[in-house]
């Protein structure tokens, strides 16, 4: 062991701990109660638990329509239920995973914080390097999970995570009650958002967009999905306040808006583009609206930019530079590898699926856009989530086949003149067809799918619950 190098200590160090760790886990709950159910932990979890109650009656009394207030209720409610059933899965079934990977690192910065705040906030600025490893942790503080330090998103999602361990004296429970609050109340804001579109919808609408158990279970708790899904709602909904409601500026919705789109470049960098794409879409029919009456200046408008599109597409793909710009992109060459991976390891489990990828280029993956965007939205199959933590995704898969089946079957071309004449609309369907795509070109393991698709189930729901017809008034707040 003297002939070792520093980093080769460390990571039989971390190899070591690691063993450690997942041999306690593996007897029985015993782990968890005694490190995340303690009575102080409990204590603490109870006394958040009244507080965000509190605020929850609060903002309810401010609601003036009955039904709205009511659904607010069971949005806290439900994604509470739903946040605890993934505590307890990944803490008794699974036994460990990235949420309580998370957890522990930022319990080690919540005690940096209480020994020495200035340490804590010079370390939040601080690189993810092997000097600054030792600098800020030793022995006695204890270190990082070598997977959560050497990943700049994971590590900056346990920096986000460690303010809320900070204020909730490192209580686990504590901690995913007040993630639940954050996740209910973004969720509602775009819930909101939709209600005041003067739409027609079915009586099915706030179900399939506010009670998806799928997205409940995977982004109410700690965890990085909850995260993207709170930013992914956030700036949808002060994106579309600005463009399409014309909302003024102000200082407090630039200072949101940075810290949401911060947060987004260091955790999951491609939710930012599945957001600010579809506005550009769709921004071409706010132009076209503006128009007004000019029937000719419109025709002109829509021939120009169709042709100029399509005239890009073209040139693009017959110069060839659309497959050099995939044999050029990483992330591109990234996914073919981990899908050969994944498809021909047999340690990952028959919980995955094969798109066959060749790599030859840019035509391929326009011929597989289809079937990978259907992967994105409806797999897995009932048959193919025979786990615990897919079942529920399997009978939603069930659900939206229903609903897309009545959407094809019952008035299909009205709900499509709804959905392109409605802006928000035409967002939410480019938004979902962005997203599936994403999702089912770069997950290939089942149980990463439905994390990564899980902000795309809300605007699915709007589309598929949209009735064609008279438009319906606003409803108060």
């Amino acid at each position: 062991m003297c002939c070792l190098l520093p980093q080769e200590t460390l990571l039989l160090s971390f190899k070591g701990k690691r063993e450690l760790h997942n041999s306690e886990k593996m007897t029985n709950w015993a782990y968890f109660i005694k490190n995340y159910l303690s009575v102080f932990d409990v204590l603490s979890a109870f006394i958040w638990l009244m507080i965000l109650v509190l605020a929850v009656f609060y903002i309810q009394r401010t609601i003036q329509d009955d039904q709205m207030r009511r659904l607010y209720g069971w949005n806290f409610i439900f994604k509470l239920i739903f946040a605890l059933a993934f505590v307890f899965y990944y803490a008794g079934v699974f036994r460990g995973g990235d949420t309580i990977n998370y957890w522990n690192t930022a319990n080690l910065m919540a005690d940096m914080f209480y020994k020495s705040p200035r340490l804590y906030f010079q370390h939040l600025m601080s690189e993810n390097n092997m000097t600054n490893l030792y600098y800020y942790f030793n022995s006695s503080t204890g270190y990082p999970s070598s997977d959560i330090y050497y990943s700049p998103e994971n590590y900056f999602t346990s920096k986000v995570f460690s303010v809320i361990a900070i204020l909730t004296f490192k209580s686990y429970l504590a901690g995913t009650f007040i993630m639940v609050f954050f996740t209910a109340n973004a969720h509602w804001r775009f819930f909101k958002m939709i209600k005041k579109i003067p739409l027609k919808t079915s009586t099915w609408m706030p179900v399939l967009v506010l009670f998806m158990p799928s997205v409940a279970f995977w982004s109410s708790g700690i965890s990085k999905d909850t995260l993207m899904l709170i930013a992914t709602f956030s700036l949808v909904f002060w994106t579309y306040s600005v463009l399409l409601k014309h909302k003024k500026i102000n200082v407090r919705m630039l200072v949101i808006a940075f810290l949401y789109i911060y947060l987004v470049v260091h955790v999951r960098s491609t939710i930012l583009a599945i957001v600010v794409v579809p506005f550009l879409v769709t921004g071409m029919r706010q132009v076209y609206q503006l128009l007004g009456d000019q029937k000719v200046l419109k025709i002109i408008t829509k021939v120009v930019f169709n042709f100029s599109l399509a005239l890009g597409i073209i040139f693009f793909l017959l110069n060839n530079s659309a497959n050099e710009v995939l044999r050029k992109n990483e992330a591109y060459q990234t996914a073919l590898i981990t899908q050969d991976d994944f498809t021909n390891n047999l340690t990952y489990g028959k919980n995955k699926y094969n798109l066959e990828m060749e790599g030859s280029g840019i035509v391929e993956l326009l011929v597989k856009a289809p079937m990978i965007i259907g992967i994105g939205i409806y797999r897995p199959f009932i048959w193919e989530a025979l786990s615990v933590s897919l079942i529920i995704n399997g009978i939603e898969s069930v659900v939206l086949m229903f609903f897309s089946g009545r959407f094809v079957f019952n008035r299909f071309f009205q709900r499509i003149r709804t959905i392109n004449r409605e802006g928000f609309l035409s967002y939410s369907f480019v938004f979902v067809m962005l997203t599936a795509f994403i999702s089912g070109f770069i997950s290939i393991i089942f149980g990463v799918l439905v994390r990564f698709r899980a902000p795309l189930l809300p605007f699915l729901g709007l589309l598929l619950t949209v009735e064609p017809g008279e438009k319906e008034e606003e409803i108060a707040d």
